[in-house]
């Protein structure tokens, strides 16, 4: 009888334990999924096999296997084959009807075995009902396929049979697994439990068990439901021993088996654990019994990424949940779990996990048996916490924060006080608390921020252990949704403890209190103050009156103070003046800290404040440029993420404070709002362009839509202005000269004293002039657009509005190549180019423009007359070499041509953008011109295979071959085995056809190494392609294309032997290279063909069998005979009784 798989444990309210503290149910013997049957000896029923199939009297030992991810790189390739097994039609009556029509489309043994086991584990539901009355169970492969129910045994037999019908080797194997009624530390008796298969794909063995990948089970309720579990299929052996042992040790597949005592020892690991990507070998325990050392153990788990986990401490014989007694944090990529159990007995560790730091669902990974023989004598349980994650691991591994002065969970305060540092990735708010228990205790964790160091002080009110919590939010965010925890534990402190003085929310970046740290002062005192506050023109303390602090040189206000009587409240005040260019209106007073127990009565207002009051009182259109002080950011720096602005993109103004949100979100109001006016552009009828009548309208053209824009920005109290200029708009053609006038309108906008360039008109969507109707589209770029790139196609009347510290002149703006927004989208810049100027003229007919390519990217071009007329595309060559993407232009006449190129990135089949646009001037094609032959590709060249890393060197990585003797060999290096065909061919344009050259193409593969022979059948220019595919491929679907140049070739040029699809990795032929052969000839053939037991020439009907010589080579004579014969090379391979033809050659005179 079978064992089962049981349902791994998930947080139940699929939430995340930085929401709430997830209650895992506990695991019974009523709640399980498939690994369900209790331990019981599989002895009522043999297994049953044909000769041969037995595993125990195999006698061949089975070969070393490869791993899954070698096999089965992508599952993807399964697509088609999953989706027919999973829809298959009822209605077929045996089960050789339904196998022969699942390998229909299955042509190798994995895709077979692949189809086969997800029919079983989508079409057999596990037999709940029989299993829990224990009542008669269908194992039998035809009385589970009628009846499409079983146990383990059924599955497994079904399986095979299935197997055995479409010819892949299949096994069925019995042994002992932990199942969902196996507990850590059981063990088990002397027969099998559970039943799985083997399967055997290219003399390798591969593990599965159909029953543990069907579903689950609840035994309570007695229903099956199916949940398919990719982990069971062809899962590697160092992972299946984990939970399958089999009777006969040489089915775990390993070099060293495990023993059974070893694997009734081990921890119990789910396969959550493996999804992961995590290992055995990546714990500190691979055993199940861990024992405490003083009344802890401490369990590690290496982690190759970001994780989050979660846990359950129970008492091992059953009871509530005991996770106060475990404390787990995350050190150096190591998610440690300290378990200090309360007091003596063993207790179950379950360990949830799941990918990333963000809420999401866990799912139970392992589990342990923890051995404790006693607690401390001052054992006191961990704080309780929301999360399950102490210290401040998530934080650097998510690298929300770079470096910590304290990386470890627990802080230890050996006077009563510490001082914690964060070093954050970029400016951050932070808030901190302490607590003790559920007692909050107010002020005894004080913050400062200096740039992105961070300097957490903290005190302990006494001795014990507390919580503390450290919230942080970038300036934009709304809320401090990210948090650490420490826990402080304090053994002795100061006899009197005095929190730390209270802060307010201006208490922010650059504020630094040097004295008094102590938030509790004596009364009738005379106390000394210093504090830093950036960007106050006054500091004031005031108690029973007001005490201004004097500014030092260094920056810092300091000063003298009287207390006061008891339960006075300190107040330690700031006001700051602002800058004519941030346009605010009056002075701000503001509270910086209290010291004290009670609020504040005095309320400080503007009439209170001495400080310095400056208005502006200057309109946003009376900016000039030279009041720009600072060369603008580039925006990556200002915005690193466009993400920032989700939230605002969405909302009302009232939720923007800074003036970029503010710019941000008036930017994406117009843009989304007023459409183009097109009729009114294409008629020269009135446009509406005032800014009341545009809001009213919600339609205009760019003059409408930027004072619009300015307008709004200055009831926003943003300083915007609109500036006009020439623009390569929709109806500008590469070689356009400006008139003396603007035909375009834009703005730019101050932040923080610099100036950013942004177009509302151009960011709105698009235009068709000659259907004229406007579609909106969002176009990010056009937002606050670098100057470099916003300069490609907006030229300004005043040059100063460039912000470019060297100005582009009109001329060269005219004269620049035509850049699309998705020429900088893909990454691109102008200097990446070889000719940023246009027009480009060709030199002995040719020109070749280059594109430098910082990742990976494919593109494609249109070639044409720039006064109308049909693409010429021909004309072009296109091939990428060492990340530079090159097009040879060679036009066929003398003119002016236009040549477009498009582009995307990866080089997978996708839609490509215009991205630049040339002028090309030639003075004529050269002498004995000829067009480039036509691909169905865009791209010549091995470029792109280099770029994917499908291949790693090659010998000619141009596209171009020149034949000096009309034949050429070119080898390259796979970074994995594949399967390749290759041909020439030849277009022919005038009678847009290609003719193909039979075998004027040769390939031989060395492991990983190929070489492939052409030979030119004449002069002229051909197309070499040569296609690969991977093992399980179905069709040949990636390809380069050679373009080979012959100037002269023999006078009699043979092809190469004819190959066929079993010429395969390995195959080599020595002689005779030529592909016919010359009539009533006896011809020496030395041929390589691996594995092969026999191979002979077959010619006129006779054999002629060739000697194996000892480096493994085949070798002998044979006659070639009458004219139009036909010799053929066959192979015979081990097992066979038929011979399979590898090459074959024709007889000519």
């Amino acid at each position: 009888m079978a064992v089962e798989k049981r349902e791994e444990q998930t947080n139940p309210n699929g939430e995340s334990s930085e929401d709430t503290v997830a209650e895992v149910q506990e695991t019974t013997d009523e709640q399980n999924d498939l690994k369900a049957e209790v331990h019981e000896a599989s002895t009522d029923r043999p297994v049953q096999t044909n000769e041969g199939d037995d595993p125990t009297a195999d006698e061949k030992e089975p070969p070393e296997p490869r791993t899954k991810k070698d096999l089965i790189p992508d599952l993807e390739i399964f697509k088609d084959l999953d989706e027919r097994a999973v829809q298959t039609p009822e209605g077929h009556g045996t089960i050789k009807d339904l196998v022969l029509y699942l390998i229909e489309t299955a042509t190798t043994p994995l895709e077979k075995a692949r189809i086969l086991f997800r029919w079983v584990a989508t079409h057999i539901q596990y037999d709940v009902v029989s299993y829990v009355t224990g009542g008669p169970k269908e194992v039998t492969p035809e009385g589970v396929f009628r009846k499409r129910m079983s146990v383990c045994q059924g599955y497994a037999d079904l399986y095979k049979d299935m197997c055995s019908l479409a010819e892949v080797e299949c096994v069925t194997i019995s042994g002992r697994s932990k199942g969902a009624g196996y507990r850590v530390g059981d063990k088990f008796g002397p027969g099998s439990d559970h039943a799985w298969n083997a399967v055997e794909i290219d003399g390798r063995w591969y593990l599965l068990d159909c029953t543990w990948a069907a579903g689950n089970t609840d035994l309570q309720k007695g229903t099956f439901t199916f949940e398919y579990n990719e982990h069971y299929f062809f899962t590697d052996p160092e992972v299946f021993v984990t939970d399958h042992h089999p009777m006969d040790n040489q089915w775990q597949l390993l070099e060293e088996p495990v023993s059974l005592e070893v694997f009734e020892n081990q921890a119990r690991f789910e396969t959550s654990f493996f999804k992961l990507g995590l290992l055995p070998k990546f714990l500190s325990h691979t055993m199940s019994l861990v024992c405490t050392q003083n009344g802890e153990a401490t369990i590690s788990i290496y982690i190759p990424e970001p994780m989050s986990f979660m846990y359950h401490l129970y008492p091992a014989e059953g009871g509530h949940a005991q996770d106060e007694n475990v404390l787990h944090e995350i050190v150096d990529n190591m998610a440690l779990f300290k378990v200090a159990p309360a007091q003596k007995g063993q207790f179950l560790l379950e360990i949830y996990g799941k990918l990333g730091t963000a809420n999401g669902q866990y799912n139970q990974i392992c589990s342990y048996l923890v051995d404790c023989n006693g607690s401390t004598t001052d054992h006191v349980p961990f704080p309780r916490l929301q999360t399950f994650t102490w210290g401040p691991g998530p934080w650097l591994i998510d690298g929300f924060i770079s470096d910590v002065s304290h990386p470890r969970a627990i802080v230890t305060l050996p006077e009563g006080e510490a001082k914690i540092e964060l070093n954050s990735v970029k400016p951050l708010q932070y808030l901190c608390n302490i607590k003790e228990g559920d007692r909050k205790c107010d002020n005894y964790a004080f913050s400062q921020v200096n740039g992105q160091t961070a300097s957490i002080f903290v005190r302990a009110p006494r001795t014990g252990q507390f919580i503390l919590t450290i919230w942080a939010k970038e300036e934009n965010d709304q809320t401090y949704r990210k948090s650490v925890y420490y826990l402080l534990r304090c053994t002795k402190c100061k006899t009197t403890i005095s929190p730390y003085p209270q802060t307010f929310g201006n208490w922010t970046t650059g504020c630094r209190l040097y004295e008094p740290l102590d938030g509790r002062l004596l009364a009738n005192r005379r106390v000394h103050f210093r504090v830093v506050h950036p960007n106050a023109v006054e500091v004031v303390v005031i108690a029973t009156e007001w005490h201004k602090l004097a500014r030092n040189a260094d920056g810092s206000w300091e000063g003298d103070a009287d207390t006061g009587e008891q339960d006075n409240d300190v107040l330690l005040t700031e006001i700051s003046g602002y800058s004519l260019a941030m346009g605010c209106s009056c002075s701000k007073s503001r509270k910086v800290g209290v010291v004290g127990e009670r609020r504040p009565i005095r309320v400080i207002s503007n009439e209170d404040s001495t400080g310095l009051m400056v208005q502006n009182n200057d309109r946003a259109d009376a900016i000039k440029v030279e009041k720009r002080t600072l060369a603008p950011r580039k925006k990556k720096d200002l915005i690193p993420d466009v993400k920032v602005f989700k939230d605002l993109d969405e909302r009302a103004v009232q939720t923007a404070k800074t003036p970029l949100e503010k710019a941000r979100i008036l930017f994406r109001w117009v843009t989304s709002h007023i459409q183009y006016d097109v009729v009114s552009y294409v008629t020269g009828g009135p446009e509406e362009v005032g800014p009341e009548g545009v809001f009213r309208k919600r339609m205009s053209v760019c003059q409408g839509y930027a004072d619009l824009y300015k307008n709004m920005c200055r009831l926003a109290e943003v300083n915007c202005v609109t500036i006009s200029g020439r623009s390569k708009g929709g109806s500008y053609r590469v070689g356009d000269k400006f008139g003396p006038g603007s035909d375009h309108a834009w703005n730019a906008v101050e932040i923080d004293g610099r100036w950013y360039l942004l177009d509302c008109t151009w960011a709105a969507g698009n235009t068709d002039l000659q259907k004229r109707t406007f579609e909106f589209k969002y176009n990010e770029h056009y937002f606050f657009t670098d100057p470099e790139v916003f300069i490609t196609d907006h030229h300004p009347m005043d040059n100063q509005w460039q912000l470019l510290k060297e100005p582009v002149s009109l001329d060269i703006f005219e004269n620049q190549v035509r850049f699309e927004t998705s020429f900088f989208k893909l990454g691109l810049l102008p200097k990446f180019l070889s000719h940023t100027m246009s027009p480009v003229c060709t030199q002995n007919g040719e020109a070749t423009i280059s594109i430098k390519i910082p990742e990976p990217m494919a593109f494609m071009c249109h070639f044409y007359p720039s006064d109308g007329g049909y693409a010429q595309n021909e004309n072009v060559l296109h091939e990428i070499v060492d990340n530079v993407a090159m097009f040879k232009v060679a036009p066929a006449q003398k003119g002016r041509f236009m040549l477009q190129i498009f582009g995307k990135l990866g080089t997978a089949t996708g839609q490509q953008n215009q991205i630049c646009s040339y002028i090309i001037d030639s003075a004529g094609p050269m002498t004995g011109y000829l067009p480039f032959p036509r691909l169905k590709t865009s791209t010549w060249g091995p470029g792109p295979w280099l770029l994917d890393r499908f291949i790693s060197d090659i010998s000619h990585p141009k596209a171009i071959i020149t034949l000096d003797e009309g034949d050429t060999k070119l080898t390259f290096t796979a970074t994995r085995l594949l399967h390749y065909k290759c041909d020439i061919k030849e277009d022919i344009i005038d009678e847009n056809m290609y003719r193909i050259w039979d075998s004027h193409a040769f390939f031989e593969v060395d492991c990983q190494t190929v070489s492939v022979y052409a030979r030119a059948p004449k002069m002229g220019q051909f197309i070499l392609t040569i296609w690969a595919k991977e093992e399980t491929d179905q069709k040949y679907s990636k390809c380069i294309n050679y373009l080979l140049k012959s100037d002269k070739c023999k006078a009699h040029v043979s092809p190469y032997p004819k190959t066929f699809n079993n010429w395969t990795n390995g195959c080599r032929l020595y002689e005779p290279l030529d592909g016919r052969l010359a009539a009533n000839r006896r011809v020496h053939f030395r041929v390589v063909y691996p594995n092969a037991v026999e191979v002979v020439v077959i010619a006129t009907g006779k054999w002629h069998k060739l000697a194996r010589n000892a480096d493994g080579s085949w070798e002998g004579d044979a006659d070639t005979g009458e004219q139009g014969n036909i010799l053929k090379v066959s192979a015979k391979m081990p097992g066979d009784t038929q011979y399979w033809t590898v090459l074959q050659y024709e007889v000519m005179a």
